[in-house]
């Protein structure tokens, strides 16, 4: 999945990410057997690709996601809370 987020410097950069919705809690199968616990909904994000112009003025993709983290521009917890709260109102 994708979505876009802008940046606090302004840039706006797209986040490739898989998302996991959360599932309920079931207390008895229909059987009559023991359920499972629910599990929480779940963000991993991938890449995070920004538009950078090259030297010869090409408009490139370039992954920036390491050095975001690396330099810490941006807080990972963050965005991938960011995503979880997305679907959550995307599904109300």
């Amino acid at each position: 999945m994708e979505m876009t987020i802008e940046l606090d410097n302004g840039w706006h950069v797209a986040v490739d990410y898989e998302y996991t919705a959360p599932e309920p809690a079931v207390h008895y199968t229909s059987n009559g057997d023991p359920g499972h616990p629910g599990a929480k909904a779940e963000a991993r994000v991938y890449s995070v690709w920004a538009t950078l112009t090259e030297r010869n003025g090409k408009l490139v993709q370039v992954d920036v996601l390491k050095f975001l983290v690396d330099t810490d521009l941006i807080d990972i917890d963050e965005i991938e809370q960011e995503i979880i709260e997305k679907h959550a109102t995307n599904y109300e």
